[in-house]
């Protein structure tokens, strides 16, 4: 029989050299992506945040300084106001002022309208423009959703939605997800406690479902609405501290003795032997 002659691998092996320089890159690439994405996104947010507020205030700002409102004022009151020419609005340095000055009016405004609906007039005028949308089909379910969810994260009726964050059953046994306690309450029949809890998804909290979980079994979690809040939009990556399947264990109170016997302790003590 012939001879088979064993057959030699001679495909390229890539180059260690190569393979480390690779390595290195996609290392120093992904930490210059996690340095400048958090800071880009930072500042889309603040700009859109910024021209909202700069834009419901600017078209006020703009009609001041245009002097149109002078037209509504007698002739008499009218000397002494400069009326600013449209060119001269568009200087860049006027425009930054008229921008900042914008927000700082739009923020007032918000002050003065909170202001307004804390008082009885305020809350009436509030309810009326109430039941007026509420006429309309359309509108209203976009005004009330919205208005619940802002009430929700911002308790400005007073109280507080979100009570405390827990773990609770989910899925599978030994399985476990965090959720916000939102109200507590008695099931009429059984009298045991039962809790409802807001379950919000990842990475986007402000959606999810609301469970109904026996107390008995929620872990209670030592976190801010904060902490749980970072926890939930990474993933579980950013966690405030570790987590236990077990509540933990109340702390003992101090026992301590009464003064009396305190005294009569040590009464026995410098008169004995």
């Amino acid at each position: 029989m012939p001879d088979i002659e064993p057959q030699v691998d001679i495909s390229p092996r890539p180059s260690r050299v190569g393979s480390a320089i690779g390595a290195l890159l996609r290392t120093r690439i992904m930490a210059g992506l996690v340095t400048v994405l958090p800071i880009f996104v930072t500042f889309i947010v603040v700009s859109f945040v910024f021209g909202l507020m700069r834009d419901s205030s600017r078209w006020l700002v703009e009609g001041f300084l245009h002097g149109e409102w002078l037209s509504v004022l007698p002739a008499s009151w009218r000397t002494g106001f400069r009326v600013w020419t449209p060119e001269e609005l568009q200087h860049p340095g006027l425009q930054w002022g008229i921008a900042i000055f914008s927000v700082f009016l739009t923020i007032f405004l918000l002050y003065v309208i909170g202001l307004l609906t804390a008082n009885f007039l305020g809350r009436r005028a509030v309810a009326l423009m109430e039941t007026l949308v509420d006429r309309l089909p359309l509108i209203k379910t976009i005004y009330r959703a919205t208005k619940q969810v802002l009430e929700t994260f911002s308790g400005s009726d007073g109280k507080q939605k979100f009570q405390r964050v827990v773990l609770l059953p989910f899925m599978a046994p030994g399985v476990k997800t965090i959720g916000f306690v939102t109200s507590t309450f008695q099931d009429p029949n059984t009298g045991e406690e039962l809790c409802t809890i807001f379950y919000a998804t990842t990475p986007n909290p402000t959606t999810g479902f609301i469970l109904v979980v026996p107390k008995s079994q929620l872990v209670e979690l030592d976190w801010t609405m904060e902490e749980a809040a970072k926890a939930i939009i990474s993933g579980g990556i950013i966690l405030p501290a570790p987590l236990s399947f077990v509540n933990a264990p109340a702390p003992e109170a101090s026992r301590r003795e009464p003064r009396g016997a305190a005294r009569v302790n040590q009464a026995v003590t410098t008169t004995g032997p």
